[in-house]
Parts: C-alpha cells; sequence; structure tokens
C-alpha cells in the first residue's frame, strides 16, 4: 500500500488507518484494490467503483459496529469502577451528592419563583400589543402619577387615533356584598368592565360568549371557583344573583383567574350597569383603569407622545385657570407587576413585584451552585494522593491521559444522577413549606414536567462535570513511576488553589449571611419604628359605605362602648394603611397660587385622639361644634399634616392655621383648624406625603375600636352580636390593624424568609464541604502529627494547629466580601425612604458566625486527630 501512487487510493488508506489499526487498513485497502481491478477491467470502471464503494459503506459499517460494541464495553467498566469508588468513600460521596442536590433543589425554586414573577400576564393574546393607560396630574409644587384616570380617555383614545382596535375601561372600587339565596359573602374581586373587555384582555370561558355576555346592563360573568361557592354543581348561566341589592343575571363562565395576573377577579360586571353621563364627561377624575389594544406594527413611542396631551383638546382652559396638567403614558401590561407603583395600583390579593429582589434571588442561586461546586473541586483535589496509585496502575497497564480523564467524568456523571435523584425527592417533599414562605402556588404536577425535569437533570450534569474537569485533567497528568513509589506530594499548586477555594466559598456565604442580617434588620425597623400613631389594640370593623350605618355611627359608638373592653371608638374613611383618596387643593387668597394634589381621609372628632396623633399647631375637631363638619354644600374645617404645611410653602404649622384652601369636589373651600404631626399612615418605604383630614360622615368606611388585650375575645363577641342585632343582613367582618398594616411588607417579608433559608442551606453545604476537607486533611496529615505527639506536642498544640489555618481563611473571606456586601446591601436599602444605617455589627456578627461555624464544623476531626495514640500511625514506619 506504501507504493501507491494515485491519490485517491492514498487518501483510503489514510481514512481506513484512522478508523481502524493499522493491519485491518492495510488489509482493507488491498482488497478493496484488487476488487477495483478485477471489475474494472471485466465490466468497466463505473460499475467497479459501485461496487467498491458498496463494499467500502459494509467495512465502515462493520468497524463501527466494533468500536461501538468496545466502547460499550469500557463505558460499563468505567460506570462498574466510579459505583466501587462511590460506595467505597461513603462521607466524600454522601457530601458531594448532598451538596449538589440541595444546589439543584435551591437553584429549581427560586428559578421557579422568578419565572412566576416574571410571567405575569403574559397569558394574555396579542399581549406585546396590550397596554394600561396612566396619566401625571401635574402641579406647581408636585407631580402625582395615577393608575385610574377619566371615563373619556378610553372613548377619545378610539376616536381620533386610528392605531387603538380597542380601548376599555375597568372600574374597581371596594367591596360588594354578593348574595344567592341564603349565602351572601362580602367578595373583594369584583369590577365592571365595557362590553368589548374580552376582546383585549383574555379571560377564557367556559360556558357563554365572550362577545355578547355583558353587552346589556345587569349582566354578569363569574369565576368557576365563585360558581361552586354559591351554586354547587348546578350550571349558574342564566340565574340570578344580588349585588348590593341590585340583580344581574350571569351570562357566563370563565377559568379562575391566574396566579400570574394582575388582574384577579371573580366577577366582572358590565360597565353599562352604571353608566352615568355626568362621570362621562367628567376629565377632571382619577376613577377608572384604561386598557387598549394598538393594531400590529403601531410605532409605540410615537403613539405615546401624541397622546401625553390628550387632555388639552377638551379642558385645556381650565389648565390656563387652574394651574393643573394632565400627561398620559402608556405601560406594556407585561411590565406591570414588576415595573409599576403608581398611585391607585390595583392590588388585589398580591403585592407589585420588584426586578431588585429577583436578581438577588439569581445571585442566590449562582452563588449556592458555586459553592457546591468549590466543594467538588476541594475533595476532588483534596484526595489527589489516595487515587494517585489507582491512577498509576491504570496507566502502567495501557490507560492513556483521556481515558483516565474519562473515569473521573464518568464518576462526576453517576454522582450528579443521584444528586438529581435525591434533588427530585426534595421538590416533592419541600414544595408545601416553599409555597408557605414565598407566598405562591406552586403545585407538583407542574414542576413534574419534561421541561423542569431536564432543567434539573442538565443543571445537575452540568455543575458536577464542570466541578470535576479541573481535578480530572490534574490528576491524569500524574506520572505513574511517581504514583507507584509513592512520592507523589500534594503539591504547592494544590494547596493553594484549595485555600483560594475556601476563601470564594466562605467570601460567598458572608456576603448572603451578612444580607440576611440586614433585610431582617430592615423589616424588624419597619415593623417597630414609632409610626406617629398608635396601632396597638385596634380592632377595625369595615362599614363599607353602608348608608344606615353612616347616619348611625354616633348611636353604634354609644352601643359598643357599653362593652368595658371597648376603650374608645373613631370613625374614619380610611385606616393607616389602606390608602387614601386623592383631590386637588389651593391656597384662597394667595397671590401666587401653589396648587397641590393632596391625599385626603376623612374622620370623626375623636379619630385624632383614639390614635394618639399630635398636634404641632391648632385644635382638633370639637364633637360640640357644628361648624367642624363638613357638608356636602362647602361648610366645615381641615387639619392637615406638617407635610401638608410644607408642600404649600407655609414656614411654620402656626402660619397655616386660619388660612382657607379649595378642595376636592365642587368649589369647597375650607379653613385650616389645626396641623397634626406627620404620622406614617402609608408603610415605610415611602415618603410621608401631603394628607388632609375633614370631618365628613358621608364618606366613613370604617370604625376603629381600641380593645383592652385582656378581655379581646370577649369584646369581639359582644361586638358581633350587637352587630348581628342591627345589621343582620350585612356578615360582620373585623382585623387587627398592627396585623393589617404589616401586610404592606408582605414583599420585603417574603424576600427576606427566602434569602434567609436559602443562606442557611448554602452555610450547610459549606460546612459539609469543610468537614470533607478536613477529613481529608487530617488524613493526609496523620504520620506528621503523630510525630509531632512523639516529639512532645500537647493535644492542644495539635488542635490549635490544625484549626488556625481554617480560621485564618474564614476571617480573609469576611474581609474580602465586606466590600461586595456593604455596596450591595446599600443598593438594596436605597429602595426605602426609610432605613436602617448599616453599620459595623452585622458584618461583626457574621465574622463571629462564620468562625464558629468553621471552629464546630472542624472540631470533631481535629480533635479526634489532636488525641490519637501516635504508636497505632508509626507502628508500620
Amino acid at each position: 500500500m506504501k507504493s501507491l501512487k494515485h491519490p485517491a487510493k492514498r487518501f483510503l488508506s489514510w481514512i481506513l488507518k484512522k478508523v481502524s489499526d493499522e493491519d485491518i487498513g492495510i488489509s482493507s485497502c488491498d482488497f478493496l484494490s484488487a476488487k477495483y481491478r478485477q471489475i474494472s477491467t471485466e465490466d468497466g470502471r463505473f460499475k467497479a467503483i459501485l461496487v467498491c464503494a458498496g463494499h467500502l459503506i459494509l467495512i465502515f459499517l462493520s468497524l463501527a459496529s466494533a468500536q461501538l460494541s468496545a466502547g460499550m464495553a469500557m463505558l460499563k467498566s468505567y460506570f462498574r469502577t466510579a459505583l466501587r469508588n462511590i460506595i467505597k468513600n461513603k462521607t466524600f460521596s454522601f457530601i458531594n451528592i448532598s451538596g449538589l442536590s440541595v444546589a439543584v433543589v435551591c437553584c429549581v425554586f427560586i428559578f421557579l419563583y422568578t419565572a412566576e414573577e416574571s410571567s405575569y400576564d403574559d397569558f394574555h393574546k396579542d399581549g406585546d400589543r396590550v397596554y394600561r393607560v396612566t396619566m401625571e396630574i401635574r402641579s406647581d409644587t408636585r407631580i402625582q402619577p395615577y393608575t385610574p384616570i377619566a371615563w373619556p380617555v378610553a372613548p377619545a383614545l378610539k376616536e381620533n387615533f386610528p392605531q387603538v382596535e380597542h380601548a376599555v375601561r375597568l372600574y374597581i372600587w371596594g367591596d360588594w356584598l354578593v348574595r344567592y339565596k341564603d349565602k351572601a359573602f362580602y367578595e373583594t374581586r369584583f369590577m365592571w368592565a365595557d362590553p368589548e373587555v374580552f376582546e383585549v384582555l383574555t379571560f377564557p370561558f367556559l360556558k357563554g360568549d365572550p362577545r355578547t355576555a355583558l353587552q346589556k346592563p345587569s349582566s354578569i360573568v363569574i369565576s368557576e371557583r365563585l360558581s361552586r361557592k354559591y351554586f354547587g354543581n348546578d350550571d349558574p348561566v342564566g340565574r340570578i344573583i344580588q349585588v348590593n341589592s341590585r340583580d344581574y343575571m350571569i351570562k357566563g363562565i370563565i377559568r379562575n383567574p391566574r396566579t400570574n395576573s394582575h388582574l384577579k377577579y371573580d366577577l366582572i360586571a358590565s360597565l353599562k350597569t352604571i353608566e352615568n353621563p355626568e362621570w362621562m364627561s367628567n376629565w377632571y377624575g382619577t376613577e377608572c383603569y384604561t386598557y387598549i389594544k394598538l393594531a400590529p406594527k403601531t410605532d409605540v413611542e410615537a403613539f405615546a407622545k401624541q397622546i401625553s396631551d390628550l387632555a388639552d383638546r377638551y379642558i385645556k382652559d381650565y389648565f390656563i385657570r387652574s394651574g393643573y396638567s394632565y400627561a398620559y403614558h402608556i405601560q406594556p401590561i407585561r411590565n406591570i407587576h414588576l415595573h409599576s407603583d403608581l398611585q391607585g395600583e390595583i392590588i388585589p390579593m398580591d403585592p407589585p413585584g420588584n426586578p431588585l429582589h429577583l436578581s438577588i434571588f439569581s445571585w442566590l442561586a449562582v452563588f449556592i451552585v458555586l459553592i457546591a461546586c468549590i466543594n467538588f473541586v476541594n475533595l476532588r483535589t483534596a484526595r489527589s494522593t489516595d487515587r494517585a496509585k489507582e491512577i498509576g496502575m491504570r496507566k502502567v497497564i495501557g490507560a492513556g491521559r483521556f481515558q483516565v480523564i474519562h473515569q473521573f467524568l464518568v464518576e462526576s456523571m453517576l454522582i450528579s444522577l443521584f444528586a438529581f435523584c435525591a434533588a427530585l425527592l426534595l421538590v416533592v417533599l419541600l414544595l408545601p413549606y416553599f409555597n408557605e414562605i414565598s407566598g405562591k402556588e406552586f403545585t407538583v404536577s407542574r414542576i413534574i414536567n419534561l421541561k423542569n425535569l431536564a432543567m434539573m437533570a442538565g443543571l445537575g450534569l452540568l455543575a458536577g462535570t464542570a466541578a470535576s474537569s479541573y481535578p480530572a485533567f490534574v490528576m491524569s497528568a500524574f506520572k505513574p513511576a511517581e504514583t507507584i513509589k509513592g512520592i507523589l506530594g500534594t503539591g504547592s499548586k494544590g494547596i493553594v488553589l484549595r485555600r483560594i477555594l475556601i476563601v470564594g466559598q466562605f467570601a460567598i456565604s458572608t456576603i448572603v449571611i451578612i444580607g440576611t442580617l440586614v433585610v431582617y434588620r430592615q423589616l424588624d425597623c419597619m415593623k417597630n419604628r414609632h409610626l406617629g400613631f398608635s396601632k396597638a389594640q385596634k380592632l377595625i370593623i369595615p362599614t363599607r359605605e353602608n348608608d344606615s350605618i353612616i347616619n348611625e355611627y354616633i348611636s353604634i359608638k354609644n352601643e359598643f362602648t357599653r362593652h368595658p373592653a371597648v376603650l374608645g371608638t373613631a370613625f374614619s374613611s380610611h385606616v393607616p394603611g389602606r390608602g387614601t383618596t386623592s383631590y386637588g387643593a389651593r391656597i384662597i387668597g394667595d397671590r401666587e397660587p401653589r396648587n397641590q394634589g393632596i391625599n385626603h381621609i376623612y374622620i370623626d372628632a375623636d379619630f385624632l385622639q383614639e390614635y394618639e396623633i399630635e398636634m404641632a399647631a391648632g385644635r382638633m375637631y370639637q364633637k360640640d361644634r357644628k361648624s367642624d363638619v363638613s357638608t356636602w354644600e362647602g361648610n366645615g374645617a381641615l387639619i392637615i399634616n406638617e407635610a401638608a404645611v410644607r408642600a404649600f410653602g407655609w414656614q411654620t404649622p402656626t402660619e397655616a392655621v386660619g388660612k382657607r384652601i379649595s378642595t376636592g369636589y365642587g368649589s369647597r373651600t375650607l379653613e385650616i383648624i389645626g396641623v397634626a404631626r406627620d404620622f406614617h399612615y402609608k408603610g415605610l418605604q415611602s415618603i410621608i406625603e401631603p394628607l388632609i383630614m375633614e370631618y365628613f360622615p358621608h364618606r366613613f368606611k370604617y370604625v376603629s375600636l381600641r380593645i383592652s388585650g385582656e378581655n379581646a375575645k370577649e369584646a369581639v363577641s359582644f361586638l358581633k352580636e350587637k352587630w348581628e342585632e342591627r345589621y343582620p343582613s350585612f356578615p360582620f367582618e373585623y382585623f387587627f390593624l398592627d396585623a393589617d398594616f404589616n401586610n404592606q411588607y408582605i414583599s420585603e417579608e417574603q424576600t427576606g424568609r427566602i434569602i434567609g433559608i436559602f443562606s442557611i442551606l448554602g452555610i450547610i453545604i459549606a460546612c459539609l464541604g469543610l468537614l470533607g476537607l478536613t477529613a481529608s486533611m487530617v488524613k493526609q496529615r496523620t504520620k506528621e502529627l503523630s510525630i509531632r505527639k512523639v516529639l512532645g506536642a500537647s493535644a492542644m498544640n495539635i488542635e490549635f494547629l490544625l484549626l488556625k489555618d481554617f480560621v485564618k481563611w474564614v476571617v480573609a473571606a469576611n474581609l474580602l466580601a465586606w466590600p461586595f456586601a456593604y455596596y450591595l446591601m446599600n443598593k438594596w436599602l436605597d429602595h426605602f425612604a426609610y432605613k436602617i444605617n448599616l453599620s459595623l455589627m452585622p458584618f461583626i456578627m457574621t465574622l463571629s458566625l462564620s468562625v464558629l461555624v468553621a471552629l464546630a464544623t472542624t472540631g470533631f476531626q481535629t480533635i479526634k486527630a489532636a488525641l490519637a495514640d501516635p504508636a497505632n500511625t508509626l507502628r508500620h514506619e
């Protein structure tokens, strides 16, 4: 074959030698050459080429089959050897498998949470063309962004802009009493909507026609959950239910609201039911939520600029007179949950998301995987001496370097497979607890699908393979002669690498621990900071603007306070933590009018005293002064807070007393009789905004009762009994203000719980790795320690010698992590208007905790080594 001159024959010879050994290659090439000469002489070159090509294919198939069989045998050998090593080294195998499985579980849960938060409203058909219209009310002193806007905006958009295919309005106002026969419940998920709402928003129908369901007044569609609640298994379509004593006919059933939707509603009624010409032509209000669907290929940026000054076309004269202006904006519906926190935001059940929290969780998942991978690398390199003779023998009997690498990679794959199975079991077992801490409703069927299983398997395989690659390449380079003689050292490079990995591992853990401590300190500050009012022992009963209750509020207060446990009562339109209304206001008689959008709550004469809100100037409302009580005609008085004083430009609270303000609806002008100290009527995430408090009974929706803690149960029973006597048709409801107010911090609490639990898991993984590394290092230094003891070293000396390195590197890891932790937590705290000072305490606590954890983790192994009898070790030396 070497004498072949033809290029094709030389190429064929080279290929056959590559895919087989040299003898088979030469014989196969000789056979094909002879066959080609024979057939070409007898039947021509074309037939010879075809026949030889067929023989060549058969040769390749035969060689491939042989190599596959050999490869399967080799792979089987790899798996058998790997399984033996895993069983032989149970401690190290357990640490690697458990660490990797816990890391995969953490990543799966974090992935589920972040995917859920990021997928809000993705299910709407043509969702990339659906937007919500919002507005800014601009005055001389303030810009207020609002989610609800005026009624006429939607029709005006549809009429004036061909880019708008559909424009619909949603009206959401409070809770409504729903009745069917003997069943009556207050429903919070109720809204009115334009008939074409289902052309814009996707609410899948189980029964009924979405095109006609809301065409007529007093028509309504309900969710399947509500259908079962009121009708059981009966078909509700065509039946009549009552909503606040008004009859509605059920026209359809929709699927239950998606968990990843910012609109979670069980009842959608036709907006035609409450159409009012005065409302529908009022450009000044902020009452309804407006959604639009744009035509395909619309230039969104250009459209947004075109609609910004839409109100100028209709009420420009008002803007000139008042000094106000309106600007409209659009939000992609898919961005609302994570990127919208405006005045009047729709939050029926869950708080808006925070993209910063998702970034924190994602990095937390990366950190945990890194810690698990570092364990893998550390333990593999630390055990390199134990595996050295095995590698040397393999090489002596003919194994190549890449075969040794394949052996280690197969072993890692097998560990990854065990970790995947353990992770799958842990995910199923821990899912209820994760739902509890995250506030989500994940199910096993939702998790155990092909996509998630592939992700879990891929993550475990990738992490295990990536972590084992370095040890595999390092150990496969050992020289057989040195390994068999036993003169292989650990090497300075390996020691340095392990120290770097230990420092990196504990630096990551330090950042996570500091973050957890800061989050919990901030939450504790938010919950326990003095708010400027008393929320303790406040029982709140919603009255829901019931006219009969409003008209009888004085007699109700008198009756409730007959019980000795009821120490005081007050009525109001809102309670702290449950929003406000907002109107424009301006000073009467000011040469340079300063228009101000300002928050309002309506209170009675006892509210400030019962909530222990202090006065900065002026006086509180007085029961016996009729002039203090506001009326529809414009009589009454006002109390403002200190923030309002600053907003209107007065220098001191005293200066504001006696001034008159035009505020609210119509042309009402009221006198300021007092200035209250600033108090946090919203959560601590936002600054204290200007506030007007007005004594106006027609707006009352809540009664606040100060209850004695000793007899709270008896008081609640008494209140329920009196309520049912007076208002048997209205269910009795109540809540405690302190718990309700803290609901504003649900998002931060969930973040704290998730970070706390996953940081603990990350620390456990790091400790497992440290435990395994300590065991390996103690084993490697057994003879050294025995010699030291023979030469007079005490057990305490040995213990100190072993522990000092770990403590030294843990301290170094903390010092390295502190600047990163300080920067990250400062960025997180910047999202709060009122935040803790980032002191040195969390850093010192983390350092102390890290050292204690390291000592506790390594203590048993080091004590065991320090107390070992050196004679047993040196007997065979």
